[in-house]
């Protein structure tokens, strides 16, 4: 993300409060573009370009 200089954002969620209350099915790495929910995959450069192009 720093080679496309694309902010990004990492929410660690380390406690059961914290995962009742994310916006999605807690999962490892979820994705998410202007607020809503893109993926559950954890994508590589190439995947990452192609959602930006979407």
């Amino acid at each position: 993300m720093k080679d496309c200089n694309i902010q990004v954002d990492f929410i660690k969620v380390d406690t059961l409060e914290k995962a009742k209350n994310i916006p999605c099915i807690f999962n490892n790495w979820a994705v998410f573009k202007n607020g809503k929910y893109v993926s559950h995959i954890l994508l590589n450069k190439k995947g990452f370009e192609k959602l930006l192009n979407d």
